[in-house]
């Protein structure tokens, strides 16, 4: 029972891995989503530029964040800690950008795998759990999505150049609170319709498989 349930936890670690790191992917390179921001909330105002402006600037740090080598030209003031944390960020987006591309054919490799041995039931447990995980985080993000914010920059940055000064690095006010909560909505709405397709997969598996041993 051990050796099952480690395995079943071994697979399914590598496909929700690979959802994770899928979604983060498309959400950063979700354009529309920060185009709607620009225009709703009026960002070019807030540092002088117009729409097409910010727009620009935002693909140009797209490439910076997730193409090694890139250097990013600072059109408006910048401090030395806010270009620390432009870096930093760019290491997590290109790693994050790496494992996507290894764990996506790692995950596929996996579920075709259990698939072959008709063991796709075996991520059921996995799944709920996860599933609890996921309700857990989505609640505390719609309870106080600023704790949520702060926790995750503690976590994942060990200083606080993650702090910006309006006044002395403008480029915070083209990135309003209400875009990095939707960001986060959109990551954990990815990631719960994968997990509904993979949960209704694998419950139609266990059925069939009860199907035949009733026959």
């Amino acid at each position: 029972m051990l050796k099952i349930r480690l395995t079943s936890w071994g697979w399914w670690s590598v496909i929700f891995a690979a959802l994770v790191c899928g979604a983060v992917t498309l959400t950063i390179n979700c354009v529309p989503l920060y185009g709607w921001f620009v225009h709703s909330h009026r960002l070019g105002a807030q540092v002088g530029w117009s729409a097409k402006q910010v727009i620009a600037y935002y693909l140009r740090l797209l490439g910076y964040l997730q193409i090694p080598g890139v250097q990013l030209s600072h059109t408006l003031p910048m401090t030395t800690k806010a270009v620390v944390h432009f870096h930093q960020v760019k290491v997590l987006m290109v790693t994050n950008n790496c494992l996507t591309c290894g764990l996506i054919p790692a995950a596929w490799f996996s579920w075709h795998r259990l698939g072959v041995r008709h063991e796709r039931w075996l991520l059921l447990r996995p799944l709920a759990w996860t599933t609890l995980g996921l309700v857990m985080v989505v609640g505390w993000m719609c309870l106080d999505f600023n704790s949520f914010f702060i926790t995750f920059h503690q976590v994942l940055f060990r200083n606080s150049d993650w702090l910006f000064n309006p006044r002395t690095a403008p480029v915070i006010k083209l990135f309003p609170e209400s875009f990095f909560a939707a960001s986060f909505g959109l990551v954990t709405g990815l990631v719960g319709v994968g997990i509904a397709v993979i949960w209704r997969s694998c419950r139609r598996e266990l059925v069939d498989e009860e199907l035949e041993e009733l026959k």
